[in-house]
């Protein structure tokens, strides 16, 4: 088991080597007359989304006064300007100058060059699992943040190398963390995965893998069972990207499907533990209609099966 300090250390010794590696810890950043925190400054009024003082405080989690005298500085050398709102001109809007602006171009391309340097010393497959592993790390820091999350998630439906994996890893780890299930319940969803794979061809089986900044984060497969029945399997998502509206849109997109491929009748199973999938099971359409108790995955649950007639 890991401890609670071995997760400390660790983040502390992340920390440490990206600073290194991006060259943070000089007293300037990328060889410009700015601070790391002048220059976030200055990133932050680029965007437009923190243009006072009190919202960039709050933004970079700075002491008022500390900010306070930074962003004189930044006025001072002629970096940006402060002009009063309009509706109360106790509250001083700031904005970058030209000079500022040019400043920022310089630092972001120094950046991006130095970043490019980095990553030029990595194969595809090591810049692939870096980007992924950046992906997951901000996705997981900022779940309680869903805005926007939901644009940013691709959907594909052909399995590419690594899938079959993700699919049957993600589902034994996650239902052991959540809900205690055993080993058992992993070599069901490969069996399952087995099962969909050996289909004869072709038929009307699809799945729906999802994918946020090159990270793996979701999946649902429709498994063709003949006579116009389909069956929902293995509907997952990462809990960080939980409340995004990812859930709901594959169930739409699940939906949709049944429809344009003529399916009469769908089913699926599924058990006591999964409250907020059975909620959007029965949000479109499907009904429990049979409940029966089991240990089949090391503990004591009961499988539900839900039916949908089109």
């Amino acid at each position: 088991m890991t401890h609670q300090s071995d997760f400390t250390d660790t983040i502390r010794k992340f920390s440490r080597t990206y600073t290194e590696y991006l060259g943070l810890l000089n007293k300037t950043i990328l060889n410009s007359p700015l601070s790391l925190i002048e220059s976030r400054i200055m990133f932050e009024l680029d965007l437009g989304e923190c243009t006072t003082g009190k919202s960039l405080s709050e933004k970079l989690q700075v002491d008022k006064g500390y900010l306070s005298r930074i962003i004189s500085g930044l006025t001072k050398n002629g970096l940006i300007q402060q002009r009063k709102t309009l509706h109360d001109k106790r509250i001083k809007s700031l904005f970058l100058t030209d000079k500022g602006k040019m400043y920022l171009e310089q630092l972001n391309t120094s950046a991006n060059t130095r970043i490019e340097f980095l990553i030029s010393l990595l194969n595809p497959y090591e810049k692939r699992r870096f980007i992924a592993s950046l992906g997951q790390a901000q996705n997981i820091l900022a779940k309680a943040n869903k805005r926007d999350v939901l644009d940013g998630i691709k959907i594909r439906n052909d399995f590419e190398p690594g899938d079959i994996g993700f699919v049957i890893q993600s589902h034994g780890e996650l239902y052991k963390e959540e809900f205690g299930y055993g080993y058992h319940f992993e070599q069901y969803v490969t069996e399952g995965i087995v099962e969909f794979l050996q289909l004869p061809k072709p038929n009307k089986s699809r799945v729906w893998i999802c994918e946020h900044n090159a990270y793996k984060m979701g999946f649902l497969m429709l498994l063709d069972r003949g006579n116009e029945t389909a069956q929902l399997r293995y509907f997952f998502i990462y809990p960080e990207f939980r409340g995004s509206g990812i859930g709901n849109k594959l169930m739409i997109l699940f939906m949709d499907y049944l429809k344009e491929m003529n399916f009469k009748h769908c089913f699926l199973l599924t058990t006591n533990d999964l409250g907020s999938a059975v909620h959007l099971y029965k949000k479109h359409g499907f009904r429990m209609v049979e409940e029966s108790e089991t240990l089949e995955f090391g503990k004591q649950l009961y499988i539900q099966k839900y039916e949908l007639e089109m």
